[in-house]
């Protein structure tokens, strides 16, 4: 069996985002750039796959467009059709932070079709692990409001036909871009069976979003898990992070597959936003494939190994520089929320 399937289609370059008027520092200087989710991102990941022989160590995966009634697990037909609509009629910026153009609804369904073969491949047992690497993102994408550069939301409908169509019953998300996933909480905040956990920069964006009192309500109360972080936070910030209040978590909750979002922006050189998490990728001949935060990355696969024949499929939302890792267990068992929250609790002690 292939050990990892990656999902790429050239399409996703399509989605054209235009310039923007960046603000730069020190003297908030506007000058036109290239908006900041570009198609530059994706063709500059992809050519470095190849040029560092990642490329050759995956197993190519369709990328196939998702139906209507698949984005319609989780957002409204009127808001589907309003996008579809206002591509026909040429684009330009259906809400103050996301721009669309022409293409950008079939795009958008591919990135949908993309997540979802991720997914299936995995838990069918097609590869071991999967990669997907599309755009537009989704986590800020509401019901029925883009946002955010977001059109659907990928993993959250990823999430939700993972336990629909393929009876997963329990799914953690942790994500840890550095903006809230405010779209993603919200679809599951009062979901008993799905765990959201979100690593981000303090009060970045959306403002007032990601608080720590925000844990969810209802039968959901205690599955959301929010860990708001200071401005600089790098590589040994997360990996406390994840090692000391998200593994723990993850680990009470017993979900069957767990989602990781992250975000490729937050690189060491990136001026904004000021989170400092490097990334390394190896040279051409490699033995060992090293992609993305490795330490954090080194952490999140930990709590898949300590179960028995854990499964990972990996989904990035490119155009925001965002990710998703898929870990599938078996034989997990189920905790209630009250033994969460007191996880979370003690590990905040611990600190």
């Amino acid at each position: 069996m292939p050990h990892t399937g990656f999902v790429y289609d050239s399409r996703f370059l399509e989605h054209d985002t235009g310039n923007a008027a960046l603000t730069l520092a020190p003297n908030d200087l506007l000058e036109p750039d290239q908006h900041i989710e570009s198609p530059v991102r994706i063709r500059r990941t992809v050519h470095l796959l190849e040029q560092s022989g990642l490329t050759a160590q995956l197993h190519a995966l369709p990328c196939p467009t998702a139906d209507i009634e698949d984005v319609a697990v989780y957002h409204l037909p009127e808001y589907i059709d309003d996008i579809a609509a206002f591509t026909r009629k040429g684009g330009g910026f259906v809400t103050h932070s996301t721009p669309l153009c022409p293409d950008s609804y079939e795009i958008a369904l591919l990135a949908v079709g993309g997540g979802l073969e991720a997914v299936r491949a995995v838990v069918q047992g097609d590869v071991t692990s999967a990669y997907a690497m599309l755009r537009p993102p989704g986590h800020h994408a509401l019901e029925a409001k883009a946002m955010g550069f977001c059109v659907f939301n990928n993993i959250v409908i990823a999430a939700k036909l993972a336990q629909q169509r393929w009876g997963i019953d329990r799914v953690a998300i942790v994500d840890w871009d550095v903006h809230h996933g405010n779209g993603t909480q919200a679809a599951f905040y009062d979901d008993p069976s799905v765990l959201f956990i979100s690593l981000h920069q303090d009060d970045l964006f959306p403002r007032h979003s990601g608080l720590v009192k925000e844990t969810g309500s209802g039968d959901g109360t205690g599955m959301t898990v929010n860990i708001p972080l200071p401005a600089g936070t790098g590589d040994a910030g997360y990996r406390y992070a994840f090692e000391r209040v998200v593994t723990p978590i993850i680990e009470q909750f017993a979900p069957a597959v767990i989602g990781f979002s992250r975000a490729g922006r937050q690189q060491i050189r990136s001026a904004r936003p000021h989170v400092r998490v490097r990334s390394r990728l190896p040279c051409h001949g490699a033995g060992h494939a090293r992609l993305g935060r490795p330490r954090v990355r080194r952490t999140s696969c930990l709590v898949s190994r300590r179960r028995v024949q854990s499964r990972l499929s990996p989904l990035r939302d490119l155009s925001d520089c965002r990710s998703g890792l898929w870990y599938s267990y078996r034989g997990g068992r189920s905790v209630p929320a009250s033994r969460i929250r007191s996880a979370r609790l003690a590990a905040g002690r611990r600190r």
